[in-house]
């Protein structure tokens, strides 16, 4: 098999995983442990024992980028998602799958699919936010979230997210993760 065979073999792995997620999220809004953990060990297996390259997102050297390779990618999507955990913005099953997918892709191409999921992630909001035609109820609950974080910090506190009047809408961030992902790994092929 040539690298590239690998490359796409493996990303077609992720692919599977993301959308077994993603469809989770969006029919249950829940993201089962299993597919999470299973897709974290194989990122991690797979980036250990196939030929060495520069990550299997690369198009100029294809292939595992190791097995620090793969941690670091898992530890840095988890730092890219926690704080909006802690800020009782995102579910923990949602930073669970970025680090997954960071185990997959590594540090560099997990800030590429973080990126590409926050804008899908924001796209994916206004389309909730338009369906239920809430944009009043939106710019009220940003008013109250911000005016609550600036009443922390200005107590000395830190600035934390309050509870929404009323919300919006339910958004599966699972589909999100799976659209900017597997848009940033079509990005990087086609560009």
């Amino acid at each position: 098999m040539t690298p590239q065979t690998v490359a796409i073999s493996v990303l077609s792995i992720l692919a599977v995983l993301l959308l077994a997620a993603a469809w989770s999220d969006y029919k249950r809004h829940r993201i089962p442990n299993s597919i999470v953990f299973s897709g974290v060990v194989l990122g991690i297996l797979l980036n250990s024992l196939l030929a060495h390259g520069l990550g299997f997102a690369s198009q100029y050297a294809p292939g595992s980028g190791g097995f620090v390779f793969a941690l670091t990618g898992l530890g840095v999507g988890l730092a890219c998602l926690l704080p909006f955990y802690f800020l009782r913005a995102m579910g923990a099953g949602d930073v669970k799958l970025m680090a997954m997918v960071g185990a997959f892709l590594g540090t560099s191409d997990v800030l590429g699919a973080v990126l590409f999921t926050f804008l899908a992630g924001g796209a994916m909001a206004l389309v909730v936010v338009a369906r239920g035609q809430a944009w009043g109820l939106l710019g009220e609950n940003m008013r109250v979230m911000l005016l609550g974080g600036l009443i922390n910090a200005s107590a000395g506190k830190l600035p934390a997210l309050e509870t929404p009047v009323q919300s919006v809408g339910k958004l599966p961030y699972g589909v999100a993760i799976a659209t900017g992902t597997l848009s940033w790994m079509l990005w990087k092929a086609l560009v």
